[in-house]
């Protein structure tokens, strides 16, 4: 069963949906990415969302939070899952690029990969925040693109005292 919640963070608000236990989405209200109209979903139990709103308090404290500790199911193509799964590998406070990760996912897979793809990927991440799309920048090592905006982007980087050298 799909329920839903809201967070008020300090970059705007946060929406997020939950299949049962686990959170499938969480975006910027002003920026999602889904049609789901949040009407028809029911309001998550505090028991379904409280350890969601827990890391994000620690998280926008500055505080380096364990996202392990989150149930959560990721959905897409094996390939998204694969992109997704190496954003989790990114330290707190660092960066990496889209052709780092490309690189990476040729090594593992022994396919060609391009940069372009794999922000193709980075661009549909349904876990903004936990799944650290924010921490990928261009070759050119500049902010870059984000899909809740540059502005919530270079906060997020900031926040974690990133360094911007790969």
């Amino acid at each position: 069963m799909l329920t839903h919640s809201f967070y008020e963070s300090p970059l705007g608000k946060i929406e997020m949906i939950f299949e049962d236990m686990n959170l499938i989405y969480l975006d910027f209200f002003d920026t999602k990415i889904i049609d789901e109209k949040l009407e028809n979903i029911p309001l998550a139990e505090e028991s379904i969302y409280k350890p969601i709103h827990n890391f994000l308090n620690a998280y926008f404290l500055g505080k380096k939070v364990d996202t392990k500790s989150i149930s959560c199911l990721l959905k897409g193509t094996s390939f998204s899952l694969k992109v997704w799964q190496l954003l989790e590998e990114i330290p707190y406070g660092s960066v990496t690029t889209y052709g780092k990760i490309a690189k990476e996912l040729e090594k593992r897979t022994g396919k060609r990969v391009s940069p372009r793809a794999v922000g193709h990927a980075v661009g549909k991440n349904p876990l903004l925040i936990i799944v650290p799309c924010h921490r990928v920048l261009p070759a050119s090592l500049r902010i870059g693109n984000y899909r809740a905006g540059v502005k919530r982007k270079e906060a997020l980087l900031l926040l974690e005292h990133a360094s911007f050298s790969c």
